[in-house]
């Protein structure tokens, strides 16, 4: 399994990968910006993966980008929210 996360040092990807141990089959990346071309480069990896993709920042998706959500996770306040979208081709 694959987790693309929204941002890099010290963002969601680091705070996932805590998580983590030490036998798990689980690659967190951290991008930023997760955009568009970071969803289709990495579209090639579905092949042999699942792909999951985790935004903490962006609260607007396109229709047209190769996401499928999963669930919202409202943050404290119900201001911003976690997004979980599985990468489709």
């Amino acid at each position: 399994m694959i987790i693309l996360a929204e941002g890099d040092y010290g963002l969601i990807a680091d705070v996932l990968n805590i998580f983590l141990k030490d036998d798990d089959k689980i690659n967190i990346r951290g991008f930023w910006p997760l955009d568009e071309k970071v969803l289709l480069d990495n579209q090639k990896e579905l092949k042999e993966n699942l792909v999951y993709v985790v935004f903490s920042q962006r609260k607007e998706f396109p229709n047209f980008w190769p996401i499928k959500l999963i669930k919202k996770y409202d943050k404290p306040g119900n201001r911003t929210a976690y997004y979980l979208f599985e990468l489709t081709k």
